[in-house]
């Protein structure tokens, strides 16, 4: 769920305090995971497959072939098991799977009697990555001046976003006008507007020729900051060396900060968002406490409510195996930072 993809009254009377945010487009999104990976188990139900078999193997077979890691272990359900009891199998499994990998990444190799030992729950935010700098994420709440040209630049809610002749023509924001026009004018905007120009001219984002023109300074940082933005973080090593460069800069800058978890923020807060209610979403389902703790009692009494949240589950495995298969790829082709 991304705050750029929520609609203006979405952003203001939908969304209670410390909650999980479910706009429109979420829900549009989760609807379509959810036909696409029915689909997926019915074809490859043809075949004589299914996913939870699909997942095993990549596990057990497919990450040492490939990437000579060895000692994962996962049990999935059976295809006879009832629905609510692969929920409350799978449930021990997706936690193990991010336990196994935190001490792969710690230790260097899987060691199972260890990890029985040991008792206490890994949080999400605790399971770590492979790569050092592996996301980047802005840091707004310490820096006016970065919340401030967040706005400027590139809210639809900033009136910049409409000079005076292009009421009709769908801009998003003020960087949408600056790559359609290349330049903008102050007499473009109203007069209440032209101290904002004026403001990203001093700070260096905005450039006046001598025709009064303005222009972006530097595309290519506009352009990373746009998707630190919009889709709240970015990944360092899915970009070529002359973006993770800029990244560097505005890391010295002190518009971002790195993190080198499996799993990105936003991508935590999903996961929280369908098992945790501790991890502080007031809306969260709340999963893995109603299967593990036994309150599912008072639940619906039929098959298609547990068979809805099962689901969810691998729906939940299926994006932890994405992560894997992409930190492991990507370690064979990065170099470490210091």
């Amino acid at each position: 769920s991304k705050e750029s993809e929520s609609g203006s009254l979405e952003r203001v009377f939908t969304r209670p305090k410390n909650s999980y945010m479910r706009n429109f487009y979420f829900q549009h999104k989760e609807l379509l995971a959810d036909a696409q990976l029915a689909l997926y188990g019915r074809v490859l139900g043809h075949f004589g497959v299914t996913l939870e078999h699909l997942i095993e193997w990549f596990f057990t077979s497919y990450l040492a072939d490939e990437f000579d890691v060895r000692g994962f272990q996962v049990n999935l359900p059976s295809a006879q098991s009832g629905a609510m009891e692969k929920c409350r199998m799978i449930l021990p499994e997706l936690d193990y799977v991010f336990k196994q990998f935190n001490q792969l990444v710690e230790d260097g190799s899987i060691d199972h009697e260890l990890l029985r030992i040991s008792s206490k729950p890994l949080l999400l935010s605790e399971c770590r990555s492979l790569l050092t700098r592996k996301y980047a994420y802005l840091k707004r709440s310490s820096n006016d001046s970065l919340e401030r040209f967040l706005f400027l630049m590139f809210s639809d809610q900033c009136m910049l976003t409409y000079p005076r002749d292009c009421s009709d023509d769908g801009y998003d924001s003020l960087f949408h006008v600056m790559l359609e026009r290349r330049s903008v004018k102050t007499d473009d905007f109203h007069e209440s507007r032209k101290l904002e120009i004026q403001w990203l001219e001093e700070h260096g984002y905005l450039a006046k020729d001598g025709d009064g023109n303005y222009s972006l300074v530097d595309l290519e940082e506009m352009s990373i900051l746009w998707d630190l933005h919009h889709n709240d973080c970015v990944n360092y090593w899915r970009n070529p060396p002359n973006t993770r460069l800029v990244l560097d800069n505005l890391a010295k800058k002190g518009w971002i900060t790195f993190g080198d978890t499996l799993l990105s923020r936003p991508e935590q807060e999903y996961f929280s968002y369908y098992l945790n209610r501790q991890a502080g979403f007031g809306n969260s389902l709340d999963l893995r406490n109603h299967y593990l703790h036994g309150t599912q009692a008072d639940a619906p009494n039929n098959d298609s409510y547990h068979l809805q949240n099962y689901q969810r589950f691998l729906k939940l495995m299926i994006i932890l195996v994405i992560k894997i298969n992409d930190e492991l790829c990507l370690r064979g082709e990065v170099e470490p930072v210091d």
